[in-house]
């Protein structure tokens, strides 16, 4: 299976059998001067957004109907973390969730789409 995390102000959208937009419901670690540059594999960003009320919540419900979902479906499946710029929330969430499906024995590509791309201004700014 394949987990994409994406920015959303770099491309609408992305394909999959799952796709969670990040954006309006935790915490943006661009608001912190001090994560701006780093990215989604950084462990202060990763502290950051799995500090987040809800985020593990998130995780920890999503685990279960992934798994029911790759192991009954009859092609490889799709799973998309998107927020604003692809480089802080959403990576971090895919790589926690491929995390979690490896210890239950899957096999998990995460692809970062936008984790190299540049931080761009936010919308609400």
């Amino acid at each position: 299976m394949r987990i994409n995390s994406f920015g959303f102000r770099h491309r609408p959208g992305v394909a999959g059998d799952l796709v969670v937009d990040l954006r309006d419901h935790f915490s943006d670690p661009l608001d912190d001067l001090a994560l701006r540059e780093l990215t989604g594999h950084d462990d202060r960003v990763r502290a950051h957004v799995l500090g987040t009320p809800g985020i593990t919540d998130l995780l920890d419900a999503m685990t279960p109907p992934v798994l029911v979902l790759a192991h009954v479906a009859r092609r490889p499946i799709e799973v998309g973390f998107g927020c604003g710029g692809g480089r802080h929330r959403a990576p971090v969430a895919a790589r926690e969730l491929g995390a979690r499906l490896r210890r239950a024995g899957l096999r998990v590509v995460v692809d970062d789409l936008d984790l190299h791309r540049p931080v761009l201004p936010s919308p609400r700014r």
